[in-house]
């Protein structure tokens, strides 16, 4: 294979790819997950039946990397790929998230609730093939040469795949992957809650929640809106009126204001 060298990031081009027609051959081996991901995964499927059934057991495994452990992942099943350009390196499996098209199971399921589509997915699903620092955008890997998963017999990861390859044709990254810096930072800007974007596992996942329904799907509970978490309770209590701190209180009424028949 000849490797044309990228000078620097800014000449990085990706296009978005098609899952129908690359098969989602980025999610052949799993997705690795942070720490809290998997006790979340869990939470979730337990209050979701439905897509606890087409998961096998267990569907979270330990991951490893050229012989070392570099943590835990969701597991990959077989799967028969189509496509001509699948890389002849990677092992004919998929996530078991992964429906036959190649669809992911955790955004369909969130964008049937009218949430936003990567709500329940790992982060490293929507965030690739973006890196993170800080909570901002940093690019993606721009040269093959420079792709971090390389062996003798493996020449690469990142820049194999139909996303996160260089392609002439395709956007400057930052404007390919908008929505994914986008996401990025709103979810840096809840970083005080256990996990991303939800006050508590168990409320965000509980699909029979009675709020569930009423719940804007562009925008967090409202005790993790960015403006709620500026202020403590006890502020914002103080900004009241004595007589409006305490329910089951009558309000006081200003003298000469007209009493309610």
């Amino acid at each position: 294979m000849t490797l044309t060298p990228i000078r620097t990031a800014q000449d990085l081009r990706l296009c978005n790819c098609d899952v129908r027609e690359c098969e989602a051959m980025c999610c052949y081996d799993g997705a690795f997950l942070e720490a809290q991901e998997e006790q979340f995964l869990h939470e979730l499927l337990a209050k979701v039946p439905q897509l606890r059934a087409k998961l096998p057991d267990p569907y979270i495994v330990d991951g490893y990397w050229d012989g070392e452990y570099l943590g835990r992942k969701t597991a990959a099943r077989p799967h028969e790929y189509r496509n001509a350009q699948f890389p002849a390196h990677f092992t004919r499996t998929r996530c078991v998230f992964a429906d036959a098209v190649g669809l992911c199971e955790l955004e369909k399921f969130a964008r049937a609730r009218g949430q936003h589509p990567w709500t329940f997915k790992p982060s490293v699903c929507w965030l690739f093939p973006m890196q993170e620092s800080a909570g901002q955008p940093v690019a993606p890997v721009a040269d093959q040469r420079e792709d971090p998963f390389q062996l003798a017999d493996y020449p690469g990861y990142e820049t194999i795949v139909n996303c996160g390859r260089h392609d002439a044709a395709g956007r400057p990254w930052p404007e390919a992957l908008a929505a994914e810096g986008a996401w990025l930072r709103r979810r840096s800007r809840c970083r005080s809650s256990v996990h991303r974007a939800t006050a508590s596992m168990s409320y965000w996942a509980a699909p029979e929640h009675p709020r569930a329904a009423r719940r804007s799907p562009a925008r967090p509970p409202a005790n993790l809106r960015p403006h709620r978490l500026r202020r403590s309770h006890d502020a914002r209590r103080a900004d009241k009126r004595p007589w409006q701190s305490f329910r089951g209180v009558r309000r006081r009424r200003l003298p000469g204001s007209p009493s309610r028949q």
